[in-house]
């Protein structure tokens, strides 16, 4: 299994790669961007982790979740057109 950093920045490399191919001004900066993302991640892994920064990255992480639930939950509620419907809704 992988570590927990190393497999996020895996995703994170592939999308990026997936999206600057879609796109067409980034098709020619995709390789190096990712180059410089896993360097930039490489470097980031390297470095001791004190237990201080264990815990500033967990809160960091609890809020990305918080974000990332809400986000999802608004996209969920968007596509059974729930925001659609209530558009059309007057009131009494």
């Amino acid at each position: 299994m992988l570590p927990l950093r190393l497999g996020g920045a895996v995703v994170l490399a592939g999308v990026g790669l997936a999206t600057g191919e879609r796109t067409p001004g980034l098709q020619q900066w995709a390789a190096a961007l990712a180059m410089i993302a896993a360097l930039v991640v490489l470097v980031i892994a390297a470095l001791p982790v004190t237990p201080v920064t264990t815990a500033r990255a967990k809160q960091v992480l609890n809020w990305v979740e918080i974000a990332v639930v809400v986000a999802a939950v608004v996209l969920t509620v968007g596509a059974s057109g729930v925001f659609a419907s209530m558009a059309n809704y007057e009131g009494i």
